[in-house]
Order: C-alpha cells, then structure tokens, then sequence
C-alpha cells in the first residue's frame, strides 16, 4: 500500500545568487512559498515549509508548518532527510521555491506516475537530460537508499536518483526551469507577468549615459532587482547593480520590493542623496 503524501516546500537556501531570500519573493502578485502552497495542499495531505534554523517564517506560515534542517547532509537533501525525520512514514512532494511555474497538473501528473518499488518518482529536468530532484516525490524508503550520500555530507539528491532505484518521468519541459539568480527570476517572468506601465526616471551617471531624464516604459519585471537587470540590457548600462540604490516613488526601497502599475522608479548611486 502506498503512504501518503505530505507536501514540501525546499527554501531554505542561503539565495546568495539571487541576492535576497527566495522565500520572500512574489509571482504573479502572490508570495513565492503561498502560491506553492496553496498549489501543494489540493495533491497533498500536509503541507510544509523547508527552513534552514534561524531564517524567518514568512508570511502566511506558522513555526508549526515549518521544518528546521538538521545536521544531516547538506543542500536541497539535508531538507528531504530533515522532513523525513519529522514524518518517516509519510511520502514527501518536493517542490524548490524557486521553481514558479509548477502547477497542480504538473503534480497530479508526478503522483499519477509515481512509481512501484522504487525510493522517488522525479521528471528528467527541463532540457531533458537529468533526473530533476526538487519536482519529485520520495518514498518512505528514500533515506536509507541516501545513507552513503548523506553520511558524506553530499546535497544533491540528483545523486541518489541516477544511483538507485528510481521512476524518471518524461521531462515536462519548460515548466521546470527555476529562477537562482535576478536574471533567470526576469527570464521566467516574462512568461508569468502581466505587462505593467511604469515611469522610470534616471539621474546622474544614467542620465548622462541614456541622454533622457525620464521615460514611459513598460515592464514585466516582478521586482525592482528584475526591472534593474531589464533595463541595464534594454539601454547598455555600463554600471554595476552595486553602485546603486533603487527608490520607487519618492523612498528608497529594497531590491526584491515588487512593481505595481503606475510606480515611479530610480536608480540612485549613493552620491546623488535622495
């Protein structure tokens, strides 16, 4: 008989590519961890967050839903063991924060193929070519299978799934990619976003760069880090993110602060003041 499924969110990575904690992220206006959630909770019995200790709980969770990593492995399977500890008889949906697109269909269609047998059910990623371990599903099984990888400290459970028994599904294609970094997070955007219409005004050093003091533009960036990328492309910006800081509507604001529809946005080198 087969256990039941719990769900589980991986998020608590130290997000040192992208910049800011992706587990306080937005898409499509809806918090990163919610919308997974949400998403999680029609497939899955339970549902639960993956943090590292001493990461905040974000909005909409309670310390209840969450499950601290332990010292065990490292990476995206000291999550997997460390949920496994909390619930060993349960089977376990993995779905990483970053990893936006995933939908309800996409996991009925992992659960719908889930495996006899094996220690994990997993798509081969989104350019077809690896097992994908943070859109699997894990067997009750799966942390002895891991033992060799953990008791190394090893983090991929990529490793587990090519050396021991595991069900590969097709890959579903794009729907796997995952955003680590501004770049990818405004790549992915532009195929969740609604465009919005924004007023970008430059100063200083991108004033002199550009030739215009402002423009109307229109954006499918999530957040200001986003917008920054997008526009450092659109107009050659021979600057660094760095030497910045982004105000939107007359205050300054944090990287991952989200765009709405009519926002006034600037980016500041420190020089210029407020």
């Amino acid at each position: 008989m087969s256990a039941g499924i719990h769900g589980l969110i991986l998020a608590g990575g130290a997000s040192r590519r992208m910049g800011t904690d992706k587990a306080h992220l937005e898409w499509r206006g809806e918090g990163a961890t919610l919308r997974l959630g949400r998403i999680l909770s029609r497939v899955c019995s339970r549902v639960f967050l993956s943090r590292a200790p001493g990461q905040d709980v974000p909005e909409g969770w309670e310390e209840s839903e969450v499950i601290r990593d332990l010292e065990v492995a490292s990476g995206p399977l000291r999550g997997i063991l460390s949920a496994f500890e909390k619930h060993p008889d349960a089977a376990w949906l993995v779905v990483a924060v970053d990893q936006p697109l995933v939908d309800e269909a996409l996991l009925h269609r992992l659960v719908e193929g889930r495996g006899e047998g094996v220690h994990a059910t997993c798509f081969l990623d989104s350019d077809g070519e690896w097992p994908d371990p943070t859109c699997a599903l894990y067997e009750p099984t799966f942390p002895e299978a891991a033992r060799p990888w953990a008791t190394q400290g090893k983090g991929c459970p990529r490793k587990v799934l090519i050396n021991t028994p595991s069900r590969v599904l097709p890959s579903p294609g794009a729907i796997l990619r995952d955003a680590d970094s501004p770049e990818e997070r405004l790549a992915l955007s532009s195929l969740l976003g609604a465009p919005m219409d924004i007023v970008l005004e430059h100063f200083a050093m991108v004033r002199d760069h550009v030739g215009l003091a402002r423009e109307d533009v229109t954006t499918v960036a999530p957040d200001l880090a986003c917008l920054w990328e997008e526009t450092r492309r659109r107009l050659r910006l021979p600057f660094e993110r760095t030497a910045f800081r982004p105000v939107r509507n007359d205050a300054f604001a944090a990287w991952s602060d989200p765009i709405r529809p009519g926002d006034r946005v600037a980016f500041l080198p420190p020089v210029s003041g407020g």
